[in-house]
């Protein structure tokens, strides 16, 4: 999987070409380890090797360097498949990165596997809690579209109780008696479950969505014991990582519902480790298509609230956060801290705001507006450009320059892979 050097595209990127040259922020050879957390679905890391490989190659295209991924292996011993190695060379640099994922995925299948009067019952009470603690207020307030997509599910099955209606108005139309209205309720009741059924193997997402949301009360919660280990284990994981020494950084990843996962985690790790960040490697956190207001943003959530702003202020840790008018999936506006009315004054994140029109070509953008698929969208930002751009997520995987050097240029510039 190599691509041997192309011809810059343009006259500005062939110019900042024959300008760079190897610095202080850039190294000659660069170990990484980099921590996918997911976002909530049920792929599991086979399923994000594929995505990388796949992406890998089209990096390589449009920067003209070689990038190799190696097969999915375990990252301990007898445990599952969850790591692969990249190896980029480049202008007079390489750099070898581990990836790995933090999975998850094991708690969001089994809630797929739960019925549907149990998804019911939770996500009215999710509902009613969003409502009556102003939690879906805020939101509004804060990313009109990210509002919308909130109440998404929950108007898909609102539909759903009006076609179950319709049918059993029409029975009891025809039928106006005790026997008819009898009738009519068995019949509702039967078309609004085979519109419910409908719906969740529609691809619609609504239960999908529906579920999310569920799991994102439970987590505000903290009332799953076994998924308050997995974090524990996930900060554990950082830890054990930084103390091997082996690398020049590690970069923490978190993706939608994984970004304010990613951002309990790596707290957790500065908690239980005071030495984290202070060894051989410097500790990065990179959340992008972010969703961690939607639970920071709940009256309830205040330990969240308390974990964002150590981070907000953490010495040892560059925490860069990237979003997009474009998504309807995440927090555009203003960075995290602002939004939830910290003090000013913070060193994290470093908030971003990137366009699609400068990562894609122009055909492509028109193409999935048109298709109105809001998830191929939303995963834009672990995904390869088809042009150098001033956000290249590849660059931040394989660049010679850590997030803290790549994330220090001005916003004009192209995010190049090597010093």
């Amino acid at each position: 999987m190599s691509v041997s050097l192309c011809r810059a595209r343009s006259r500005r990127v062939t110019e900042y070409l024959a300008e760079a040259a190897p610095s202080a922020e850039g190294f000659a050879r660069l170990a990484r380890h980099v921590l996918y957390i997911p976002g909530y679905a049920p792929e599991g890391p086979e399923r994000h090797h594929a995505l990388v490989s796949r992406e890998a190659a089209r990096f390589a295209r449009v920067w003209g360097v070689e990038v190799d991924v190696s097969p999915i292996r375990p990252a301990l011993p007898d445990g599952p498949p969850t790591t692969w190695t990249l190896t980029t060379r480049m202008r007079e640099a390489t750099a070898v990165t581990t990836f790995e994922t933090l999975a998850w995925e094991d708690f969001v299948r089994a809630d797929f596997r739960t019925s549907l009067r149990h998804k019911l019952v939770e996500g009215a009470a999710t509902l009613g809690d969003a409502i009556s603690s102003g939690l879906l207020a805020r939101v509004w307030r804060a990313a009109p579209w990210f509002g919308f997509a909130y109440l998404y599910p929950f108007l898909w099955i609102f539909g759903c109780v009006l076609a179950g209606a319709a049918a059993a108005a029409v029975i009891v139309a025809f039928a106006p008696s005790v026997s008819g209205l009898a009738l009519g309720a068995l019949v509702g009741a039967g078309v609004f479950v085979a519109a419910l059924k409908a719906l969740q193997g529609s691809g619609l997402f609504a239960i999908h969505l529906l579920d999310d949301w569920s799991a994102q009360r439970r987590y505000r919660l903290r009332s799953d014991p076994a998924f308050e280990r997995r974090l524990d284990a996930f900060a554990a994981r950082i830890s054990e990582i930084d103390r091997a020494e082996s690398n020049d950084e590690i970069l923490v990843v978190g993706h939608s519902s994984g970004s304010f996962l990613a951002i309990d985690a790596v707290a957790r790790a500065f908690q239980v480790d005071e030495g984290l960040g202070t060894r051989k490697s410097q500790v990065a956190l990179l959340t992008v298509g972010v969703a961690e207001l939607l639970v920071a943003m709940h009256p309830g959530a205040g330990w969240l609230r308390d974990r964002i702003a150590r981070l907000a202020h953490e010495k040892r840790l560059f925490w860069a956060e990237v979003v997009g008018h474009f998504d309807a999936l995440n927090f555009s506006r203003r960075s995290p801290t602002e939004e939830l009315g910290f003090e000013k004054g913070g060193r994290n994140p470093r908030f971003v705001r990137i366009r699609l029109n400068d990562m894609l070509e122009r055909s492509k953008v028109v193409a999935m507006s048109r298709s109105l698929n809001a998830f191929r969208i939303h995963f834009q930002f672990v995904m390869a450009n088809d042009k150098r751009a001033s956000y290249d997520f590849f660059s931040l995987l394989c660049g010679a320059r850590t997030a803290k050097a790549q994330f220090r240029r001005e916003v004009s510039e192209t995010m190049a892979p090597w010093p």
